[in-house]
């Protein structure tokens, strides 16, 4: 596993705790730097996506809300918010990142997380956001991991 798709797996964890106990991320990342989540993961990576999404969650959550009609964000497990909130924070946050490759890891992040089947479903709102969001040429590039 890279250092890259690790810092994705903390920030999915650091999302769903932020969503049942909202904190500063400053307080949030030195809990998950003590408690050895970060290990082998990219830090600043980490760091700089969880400030943003917690920052940027009102304008995330509305850009999910109508991606997942008829559901309700309200709806969805705690987990699906948090990986959803991960994937559509990367991709405002990280143009130089393929939609492509923040769709793959929202998949991946869901297979091992989230319900059986949920993978479908983030699959299909990260990919209907993503095509609104970016430009069609960017999928095609080469992926980061």
């Amino acid at each position: 596993m890279n250092e890259r798709h690790r810092a994705r797996e903390a920030l999915v964890q650091a999302l769903y705790q932020w969503h049942y106990n909202p904190q500063d991320p400053r307080e949030l990342e030195m809990e998950f730097l003590d408690a050895g989540y970060l290990e082998g993961a990219e830090r600043a990576y980490f760091q700089h996506l969880l400030r943003k999404a917690v920052e940027r969650h009102e304008e995330i959550d509305a850009l999910i809300a109508p991606a997942i009609m008829p559901r309700r964000l309200s709806e969805l497990t705690g987990v699906e918010q948090a990986i959803l909130r991960a994937g559509v924070g990367e991709l405002l946050e990280r143009e130089d990142v393929p939609y492509r490759v923040v769709i793959n890891e929202g998949v991946e992040l869901a297979k091992s997380f989230g319900t059986d089947q949920g993978y479908r479903f983030v699959n299909a709102v990260l990919d209907r956001i993503a095509r609104e969001r970016r430009a069609q040429g960017d999928g095609g590039s080469a992926g980061d991991g």
